[in-house]
């Protein structure tokens, strides 16, 4: 296994991570993205979960109600942007809820509405300016 492999996307390190149905997301200030390329490898996320399937919507509904921009999209790993005011809206109740069904793994189970490893930044959050450009990346577990 290479460096590279022990990194999600270049996020930061692989704990305990297996394959899944669902999403993991990861929000970062798209100006520190910018800067970088399409390396994500040490930079602060403000938040961060994984979810079963069905837990993209949200971000969809975003998208369909002209909110968040998505600005790529290879299937396995896309990103979108949206202003901070918006991020912090949608997290204040925790990561967004969904309605997506239990998944069965050959070696896991997940119940319906699955969420979960949620780490948030909130005074992180709080310290932006409500018109700073955030960036979620939202990967494939599958």
């Amino acid at each position: 296994m290479s460096t590279d492999d022990n990194f999600i996307f270049g996020v930061g390190p692989i704990q305990e991570h297996f394959s899944r149905l669902g999403w993991e997301f990861y929000v970062f200030r798209k100006s520190e993205v910018d800067t970088r390329g399409t390396s994500r490898h040490g930079l602060k996320y403000y938040a961060s979960w994984g979810s079963s399937i069905g837990g993209e919507q949200w971000i969809d509904d975003l998208v369909s109600s002209e909110k968040a921009e998505r600005i790529s999209n290879d299937n396995l790993f896309q990103s979108f942007a949206f202003p901070a005011s918006e991020i912090r809206e949608i997290l204040r109740n925790g990561p967004p809820r969904h309605n997506g069904p239990p998944v069965i793994g050959d070696n896991y189970f997940m119940p319906s509405r699955w969420i979960g490893d949620s780490k948030i930044d909130w005074d992180g959050l709080h310290a932006l300016d409500p018109n700073e450009i955030m960036l979620v990346d939202m990967v494939d577990q599958s």
